[in-house]
């Protein structure tokens, strides 16, 4: 194979490829064949067999490109470690990435071990078919690769997107079978993926699904009582995944798969697990007009139950419910704790499916009934020696004394015993009052401690000790919110943790605690979490506006690493915004000190990618370049007929698809211009130019309903977003 021949863009061979403009395979435009400075240029080799393509893709923790194996000649996909805003590289000069002056070299080192062990994760499974196959992985230019299958495909939200938002039942059965035979293998291997959802499946351009990204996955077996570290997907993400010492484990993935299962049938974005514990308000398929049966209806329902213990426990059950017919296998909704005769810690312990369920083999059949009877004769010995405790003692003496001091020694017995009790009552009394005391002083973990050491039981002790605990769960969430409000998040966690511990080790030593909010401080922490990332957002965007580019790239690395960040909470995006922002601070400044036309316009393309294409600074750039074409008297475009297709539309499907290298090129400049403000126009956004309104204005579909200081750049699509970028290129902007 012919380097010299490889387009970047697939990495197929084209004949003549310096003299050929595009890709006849994938419309690469190979005359422009460049990448940014901080990602790698295309036909870098790495480990002396793998050249390097296009850019595919790119998050806060690495950049993922096409790539080809030089001796299998197969192409790959290349996923690159690069903590943006913690790391740089000059690619035109360099290969080799290196720390921002002042970054913790240690947080990076350990980030990227965690990037390695996903390598190590995804490699045990690569024979899998519902899993991406790992082909290679190593360390180089001071960083570490991971070479992978490269996929042909969408990820199924962008399907979904694609397909008016769901899917039949069939086929999204169909589609997701060789996923869950595949997750069944991983948890049997002892790990859970952790990270489950739209975004993290991929649909392969022969119709399969591959599961994607196991960056989040951890070892589960041998390891329930470990805190594993949170990831969220909200709506896909279990209740256990929001606490710090909720067990995770194979019902963790079940839960995440059958609510993406839900997204697809169903169209509909689940409830989020932490608001379904107040109130459970979702709604099953067939409520939603799913036409489903009822095995399977229940079965998705189940696997989605808010508490590990009412949920299926792992795959293989989900696949026997979901895969066979139905009259075989009956699925019962979820039983509720008290509806098992267990408690809740008892069944999560156990990690099995509901007792209740008539798919539980024989074996655990034989097992829960030996378990009853063990539980039914241990009731039985704690009754009699309950009744043996209550018996008077003249009764057991009474066998073995003679007749004649019979009554006496009842007397006496009566006396005796009297006086006993009135102890033990005048006792319990003082020690209520001591403990009531504790209590009114506000010194609730002495109040604890003396219950708990004063032996009493749980008639005397329960409701002392709740008082406790309430007034201790009130205090700390006053005190953990007040702390993060103050800004000091990682205090406020720890004393979140250590309450929830706690609690649960005094219900540990009493065995008559009620309530021990774990499910509260697990809220709380939540919006702790919360409030940490909208902190860093915040903070973000303080940046921008002082130009602190570093600090603004900091805050959204932390705020992308935090425990709760969301998939919604999108931080490409954000990222965009921040950037615009400080691109018209920065602007304003150079108006201020009299910059010129073209270094005002140079500085623009410099950043315009940063923003995403925002439009208000590709108006402005067109607005120096007209002040600077004024300036040399030369005018820059000029104003021509326009070709109209269906209903006005210069490009009818710039909305819809990618444009071909010919749809623009043949194109006008004036057209060009207008073509290009026409993606806006589709959402109804008013322009600078009044040129551009006045265009627009004769069209019925055209609204101008949304001013240029409120459009949302994010309603563009990635198509809109392509070819906003592809049409900017060919009218020079990029690259001034």
């Amino acid at each position: 194979m012919d380097i010299k021949k490889i387009c970047p863009g697939c990495m197929q061979e084209v004949d003549n490829r310096d003299s050929v403009e595009v890709c006849p395979h994938c419309d690469y435009q190979l005359k422009q064949i460049k990448s940014a400075s901080h990602q790698m240029q295309p036909f870098t080799i790495l480990a002396g067999k793998y050249l390097v393509g296009k850019v595919i893709g790119e998050g806060g923790f690495g950049i993922s490109y096409i790539g080809l194996d030089l001796n299998l000649e197969l192409v790959v996909a290349i996923k690159e470690f690069y903590p943006n805003g913690f790391v740089t590289r000059e690619s035109n000069v360099t290969t080799m990435v290196s720390m921002y002056a002042g970054k913790n070299e240690a947080d990076v080192s350990k980030w990227r071990e965690g990037f390695i062990n996903e390598a190590r994760n995804l490699a045990k499974f690569s024979n899998l078919n519902g899993i991406v196959e790992v082909r290679d992985f190593f360390n180089e230019n001071g960083t570490a690769y991971i070479v992978m299958e490269y996929i042909e495909g969408i990820t199924l939200k962008q399907y979904l997107k694609q397909n008016g938002g769901k899917i039949s039942v069939s086929k999204t059965f169909e589609m997701m079978e060789p996923v869950i035979r595949a997750l069944s293998k991983v948890h049997d291997a002892g790990i859970i993926h952790r990270d489950i959802s739209p975004d993290n499946i991929m649909i392969t351009k022969y119709g399969g699904m591959k599961l994607l990204d196991f960056g989040a996955a951890r070892e589960f077996a041998g390891n329930a009582e470990k805190s594993l570290s949170i990831m969220l997907k909200p709506g896909y993400a279990p209740e256990e995944q929001y606490r710090s010492r909720g067990k995770q484990g194979p019902w963790s993935d079940v839960y995440a798969l059958t609510a993406t299962i839900y997204k697809c049938i169903t169209g509909v974005t689940p409830v989020e697990s932490m608001e379904r514990m107040r109130e459970d308000t979702l709604k099953s398929p067939r409520e939603l007009g799913v036409s489903i049966s009822d095995a399977q209806n229940t079965a998705v329902m189940q696997g989605m139950a808010v508490y590990a213990e009412n949920r299926i426990q792992n795959m293989d059950v989900l696949h026997a419910v979901l895969y066979s017919d139905e009259s075989a296998v009956k699925v019962e909704p979820p039983k509720t704790p008290l509806e098992t005769g267990l408690p809740s810690a008892d069944i999560g312990d156990t990690g099995r499916i509901d007792t209740k369920l008539p798919y539980v083999d024989s074996a655990n059949k034989k097992t829960i009934l030996i378990g009853a009877a063990a539980v039914c004769g241990i009731l039985l010995i704690a009754v009699c020696a309950a009744l043996i405790s209550k018996r008077p003692d003249h009764d057991a003496k009474a066998d073995v004394r003679p007749e004649a001091t019979s009554a006496v020694s009842n007397v006496s017995g009566e006396a005796n015993g009297g006086q006993e009790a009135d102890q033990r009552t005048a006792g319990t009394e003082d020690t209520d009052d001591s403990i009531n005391s504790l209590i009114a002083e506000g010194r609730y973990e002495d109040a604890v401690d003396q219950i708990v050491a004063s032996g009493l039981g749980e008639a005397e002790g329960a409701d002392l000790l709740q008082r406790a605990i309430d007034e201790l769960y009130s205090q700390c969430v006053n005190e953990t919110s007040s702390l993060a409000d103050a800004g000091d998040f990682d205090t406020a966690t720890s004393i979140v943790d250590a309450r929830t511990q706690y609690f649960l080790d005094v219900a540990d030593r009493t065995g008559y605690v009620r309530t021990t909010y774990e499910y509260e401080l697990a809220e709380q922490r939540y919006k702790i979490g919360r409030a940490y990332v909208e902190y860093q957002f915040g903070l973000a965007g303080e940046c921008a506006v002082n130009e602190d580019e570093s600090g603004m790239l900091e805050a959204l690395y932390r705020a992308s690493h935090a425990e709760y960040i969301s998939g919604d909470d999108n931080i490409d995006r954000k990222k965009e915004r921040y950037y615009t922002d400080l691109v018209l601070v920065h602007l304003n400044n150079m108006n201020a000190v009299g910059s010129s036309y073209p270094d005002i316009m140079s500085y623009i393309n410099e950043n315009l990618k940063n923003t995403g294409n925002n439009c208000m600074l590709i108006e402005l750039w067109f607005y120096y370049d007209d002040l600077y074409h004024q300036e040399i008297g030369v005018p820059r475009i000029h104003e021509t007929s326009v070709r109209r297709l269906g209903a006005g539309y210069i490009l009818p499907e710039s909305s819809t698809r990618e444009l071909m290298y010919s749809e623009i090129t043949d194109l006008t400049d004036y057209e060009k211009y207008i073509a290009l403000f026409e993606i806006y126009a589709r959402h109804g956004r008013t322009f600078s130019d009044s040129v551009v309104n006045a265009y627009f204005q004769q069209f019925g579909w055209y609204e101008g309903n949304v001013a240029r200081e409120s459009f949302d750049e994010n309603v563009l699509n990635d198509a809109e977003r392509k070819n906003v970028d592809a049409i900017l290129s060919f009218m020079g902007i990029r690259g001034f």
